[in-house]
């Protein structure tokens, strides 16, 4: 496999260690943008960035909260605001 980049003093590895966190990263985003329903944020400091995915956790950890709470049993094929009305 061959990568291009412009980082010539670097050691193949690392420029491969590189790759794989930043894929994390991406994966990351990707399951945030699915799961807890944040299509686009807001702002665009890191401050802003920070506290929109830190709300949309709490607010997702809360309703996994609810969720094991009340479900006596029931199965819910998706977590979602309608489910618990």
């Amino acid at each position: 496999m061959r990568e291009v980049t412009n980082l010539m003093n670097v050691a193949p590895e690392a420029i491969a260690d590189i790759y794989k966190t930043r894929w994390r990263i991406e994966t990351f985003f990707r399951w945030i943008k699915q799961n807890l329903s944040v299509p686009v944020l807001f702002g665009t400091t890191e401050n802003a960035v920070f506290n929109q995915i830190f709300a949309a956790l709490i607010a997702y950890v809360l309703f996994k909260w609810l969720y094991s709470k009340t479900s006596e049993g029931r199965v819910f094929n998706k977590l979602s605001f309608i489910t618990f009305q």
